[in-house]
């Protein structure tokens, strides 16, 4: 447990470095292509690793996935060092206790003045809070309503990060140079139709029709919408507030 809380520490300090550092090394019109690759290798790295421990927990031992694990995180440190460096956007500016636990004033202001910037925030921790559900409600529909063991159920799993690939260069593709919200509408009808299908076709048994396929159709269209949805969401919070805001 404790390693768990200090691996979700170490993500929540990586993770706005590395999407907070794009428009500080990369043009404005660059980033809907940079946040497409970005969120693509991400989504798929966080799925398809979900999809491999179920399939390597029934040929190799966990000590053996651990070692693979920090393998991977030296082999990571290593690569950060060849990240541009960026200069500081606030030299001067203050650690304050309250950053710890809520907006600071400044941010407070600059909410306050942006409804748009505010309903973005909300969005995206919306959608976050679905994918996070999303993937648990995956492991439990496969392991425990159809018992389809672990390695059957990361094959949903992969099935779903090989939509979101796909969504995220399409996004990238139709977004051109630009922020387009007509994306995310259509992201969050095709995801939300994409959940309501799930459950009508969860309901039935794995051998019936469209059972598996269609299950694994579903979940394709459906990390696709994802990442046609994300993306330009991610490059609007980039762009959007003032350099020493972001």
């Amino acid at each position: 447990l404790l390693v768990l809380f200090l691996m979700g520490l170490q993500s929540t300090v990586f993770g706005p470095s590395k999407y907070g550092i794009l428009p500080e090394i990369l043009r404005a019109q660059d980033l809907p292509s940079a946040n497409g690759i970005i969120q693509m290798t991400t989504f798929v790295a966080v799925i398809f690793g979900i999809a491999t421990a179920g399939i390597l927990m029934e040929q190799i031992s966990m000590q053996l996935i651990c070692a693979c694990c920090v393998g991977i995180s030296v082999a990571g440190a290593i690569t950060s060092l060849w990240v541009r460096r960026s200069p500081v956007a606030v030299p001067d500016l203050k650690f304050a206790p309250s950053m710890l636990f809520a907006f600071d004033r400044p941010t407070r202001r600059l909410l306050a003045g942006d409804v748009t910037l505010v309903r973005v925030l909300l969005i995206s921790s919306l959608f976050w809070f679905v994918a996070g559900v999303v993937h648990q409600v995956v492991n439990v529909f496969g392991e425990q309503q159809w018992k389809i063991g672990p390695a059957a159920t990361s094959e949903l799993m992969a099935c779903m990060g090989g939509g979101v690939a796909l969504g995220c260069v399409s996004a990238c593709l139709l977004s051109g140079r630009r922020i387009n919200f007509s994306l995310v509408t259509r992201g969050a009808w095709g995801m939300s139709a994409c959940l309501v299908a799930l459950s009508l076709v969860g309901q039935r048994d794995p051998g019936e029709s469209p059972g598996t396929l269609g299950i694994r159709g579903l979940l394709i269209v459906l990390g696709f919408c994802a990442g046609v949805f994300l993306v330009p969401l991610q490059v609007f919070l980039q762009v959007r507030p003032p350099e020493d805001q972001k």
